[in-house]
């Protein structure tokens, strides 16, 4: 019977991690290229780390919610869940929904914020 030891598994973890970090490098990369340009791919791979982590003490562990997490960071800034000038990102991942839930209402209130800011059908992105 084959045996794996704990320390296996967390390479197997570390090794994930690694990956998950690097798709969501290249993606936000490929979505938000003028400021992924301007901060230059160690700091990128930095903010990417930094969102990971924000977005796991919220409970989102999730690949998708965290891609999604990763988006409205690099949209509305870094530590955009802190900004007084989004109170709604604290009180929505703060909140008690699940995390896909969260992230999904939270993406939601962030897409109609922006369209009501730029006054596109009224407050509808599409």
């Amino acid at each position: 019977m084959l045996k794996i030891r704990q320390e296996q598994l967390d390479v197997f973890g570390t090794h994930a991690r690694r990956q998950f970090e690097e798709q969501m490098v290249t993606h936000v990369k490929q979505f938000f290229r003028e400021q992924c340009d301007r901060l230059g791919y160690s700091k990128v791979r930095e903010v990417v780390r930094y969102g990971i982590q924000r977005a796991e003490d919220y409970g989102i562990t999730n690949r998708s919610a965290i891609c999604k997490y990763l988006n409205l960071m690099f949209a509305f800034g870094q530590d955009f869940d802190k900004d007084s000038r989004f109170p709604w990102a604290r009180s929505i991942l703060e909140s008690q929904m699940g995390a896909v839930e969260k992230v999904e209402h939270l993406y939601a209130t962030a897409m109609t914020k922006l369209a009501q800011a730029c006054g596109i059908n009224g407050g509808a992105l599409r």
